[in-house]
């Protein structure tokens, strides 16, 4: 075996162990993340405090309306088809 051959497979063993390492470092940091995002709580922010929420009673009305427009709907299709027979 010459010396360069004896070089090459020493920069060969310690190549592979500097990769075996750094796998390691990033599978661990990964895991680490992981492990702070799952053990923190999701933070609570409440819908009335949100600065586009809308005005009391103005979600009842809108219910309402649209209900009203499913009601007319309704009705005129009914005076469509009775009407056809």
């Amino acid at each position: 075996m010459t010396i360069t051959e004896l070089i090459r497979s020493i920069v060969e063993k310690v190549f592979l162990l500097l990769v075996a390492l750094c796998l390691v470092g990033v599978f661990s940091s990964v895991s680490f993340a992981e492990e702070a995002t799952a053990n923190k709580p999701a933070p609570e922010t409440p819908a009335a405090e949100t600065p586009h929420s809308a005005p009391p009673g103005k979600v009842e009305r809108a219910g309402e309306a649209t209900g009203k427009g499913i009601k007319k709907a309704g009705e005129a299709i009914e005076k469509t088809f009775s009407g056809s027979d």
